[in-house]
């Protein structure tokens, strides 16, 4: 076996690492790719970097392509960082920096091409994607991507949209074995790369232990049990690890757990995956305690505040501190209930909604609930924009709220939504705690609400805005006198 060499042998240090930031220069950032699908489907996207900070908080930037330069500082970095860049949407490529690098983003066509400038580097230390994609998949997808993400490219013959087990099997299949021979491809290339001093050892590690868990994830059978059980957080903090273990959870646990339906779709009960997790002895404490930070979170997101309540207590006895304070602060889990919506615009200045009522007393107010994580919310948002230009010059104001989100993510979707410098878009600080929330069954996004001019409520439930039928509700309202 090829890979197992590689282990998770982990040096111990006497002193911990210095705490330095990293620094990413982008230099001409293209405004978007673009992909033409065989000519079925055209596909568009941004540059969008991600990280991630203590094995479980990932943080997402969009580099801004309307200046030449835009930079973005991570703060506090120990040891060495993960980065992602976004590249083809579902082709994203990961690199490993340490702490205090400072790296220069250029791009040929639509390619990133990473340069570390602060330090002397191997060759292919920054770029070591770029030469896989040239030499093992011909510049097209990596076949493990599409073999997980296969309704996202065709069979011969099939429309995307259609369901065919039969084709859709074959499909799978054929990029299975392809994967697996791109994984041994890659790993030769590292192996000669590394003997002939082109790339570094920690990044011959890095890359090595990925195909290592791809291999994995391709080679796992019905019964999957030999899981790495890790005794500290050292791989934790690379997204491919975290991917392999949630890839366990979904195989095991999820797989015979009953599926729920809301409006968005359907999803597995998660608290019973949460007690799955718990009682098991599958994985490492580590480990576990990532899973169970990943399924409250789930559970914040889809259930009520008296699930909410349980479970949280039940987390808080793993006494994982770190993720016990963010969740009880990004989702403001005090335990305190209040009857108002509390929200914070995007310099985190408080407002409550019954003072954005009062001060727009005399217009029809039309409230929207999404989230930056909501697709369905994400979708009508190219509607929104249309009637919000269509009612410009008239008494009607348009209120953003953002359910159930985390603050960061929520101002990232919000630019990328057009709705950053929009006087009405509020992240609600209480969604967790709300008792009007609750009183107004706010279960489930995207959700809308119409008040009239006197600032009553006059549609619990109000058509969203690709619907024909909210033109003539607005303006049968409009037309009402105070």
């Amino acid at each position: 076996d090829v890979y197992k060499r590689q282990g998770n042998k982990q040096n111990k240090q006497k002193t911990a690492p210095e705490k330095k930031d990293v620094v990413l220069i982008f230099n001409k950032i293209p405004e978007n790719w673009k992909l033409n699908f065989e000519g079925r489907y055209v596909s568009h996207g941004k540059y969008e970097v991600s990280y991630t900070k203590s094995g479980f908080n990932n943080y997402f930037w969009l580099p801004d392509n309307k200046h030449n330069i835009d930079t973005l500082v991570i703060k506090d970095v120990m040891g060495s960082i993960e980065l992602i860049h976004k590249y083809r949407g579902l082709d994203k490529f990961n690199y490993l920096f340490n702490a205090g690098d400072t790296i220069a983003f250029t791009y040929d066509g639509l390619l990133p091409i990473a340069e570390v400038i602060n330090r002397k580097t191997k060759k292919y230390d920054g770029n070591y994607e770029v030469l896989k994609r040239k030499q093992i998949t011909n510049n097209d997808f990596p076949a493990f991507i599409k073999c997980h993400s296969m309704r996202n490219f065709f069979v011969v013959g099939k429309d995307r949209y259609i369901f065919d087990k039969k084709l859709d099997s074959i499909f799978k299949k054929e990029q299975k074995a392809k994967a697996k021979k791109e994984l041994q491809q890659e790993h030769n290339l590292l192996d000669s790369l590394f003997t002939n001093k082109l790339i570094s050892k920690s990044n011959y590690d890095f890359y090595t232990n990925r195909i290592y868990y791809h291999t994995k994830v391709l080679n796992a059978d019905k019964n999957i049990s030999n899981v790495v059980k890790q005794k500290n957080d050292t791989m934790l903090k690379y997204s491919f690890y975290r991917a392999y273990l949630n890839f366990i959870v979904k195989n095991t646990f999820e797989k015979n757990v009953k599926m729920l339906q809301s409006s968005n779709g359907s999803s597995p009960d998660y608290r019973i995956v949460f007690d799955s997790i718990s009682n098991s002895s599958l994985f490492g404490a580590h480990e576990k305690k990532y899973l169970l930070f990943t399924y409250m979170e789930n559970i914040i997101n889809t259930f009520p505040n008296s699930d909410i309540n349980k479970y949280f207590a039940l987390y808080k006895k793993e006494k994982d501190s770190l993720r016990i304070n963010y969740l009880a602060k990004t989702y403001n889990l005090t335990g305190s209930i209040s009857n108002e919506i509390q929200l914070l615009d995007k310099a985190k200045h408080k407002i409550a909604l019954k003072d954005i009522l009062h001060k727009n007393k005399g217009k029809v107010i039309y409230i929207d609930f999404w989230a930056s994580w909501c697709a369905p919310c994400r979708a009508t948002m190219s509607a929104s924009k249309k009637l919000k230009s269509f009612y410009k010059n008239k008494d009607v104001v348009f209120v953003y709220l953002a359910l159930n989100d985390r603050f960061n993510a929520w101002q990232e979707a919000a630019k990328k939504e057009g709705l950053e410098n929009f006087k009405n878009n509020y992240f609600i600080a209480n969604s967790k705690s709300s008792k009007l929330i609750e009183d107004l069954e706010i279960n489930a996004i995207p959700r809308y609400l119409l008040y009239n001019k006197k600032g009553e409520l006059v549609h619990k439930n109000a058509p969203r805005p690709n619907s024909k039928e909210l033109k003539k509700i607005l303006n049968k309202y409009l037309l009402k006198k105070n």
